[in-house]
């Protein structure tokens, strides 16, 4: 069931999303995309709930220009780095 598209006024990835990482807290993502980006969303885990039972994700930041190819994996440690 699809709950939720990422893809806020244009803060989206503009490619196929290949993987996505939990920070310990649950509260924040990272994804990798064919377009070379990782994205931070985040959430209030819970606090704000939609009318569907919901947390809804939002866009916290974009980190580009560090890939020059394909980004296929991505993991939140538990020292809360992405690596």
């Amino acid at each position: 069931m699809c709950v939720q598209t990422l893809a806020q006024s244009n803060s989206g990835h503009s490619s196929t999303v290949w993987a996505l990482s939990f920070n310990a807290t649950g509260d924040k993502m990272v994804t990798c995309s064919d377009d070379l980006t990782l994205k931070i969303w985040g959430t209030d885990n819970g606090k704000m709930l939609s009318s569907d039972g919901f947390a809804p994700w939002s866009h916290l930041c974009t980190i580009a220009g560090y890939h020059d190819r394909t980004i296929f994996s991505v993991h939140w440690s538990r020292d809360n780095i992405i690596a």
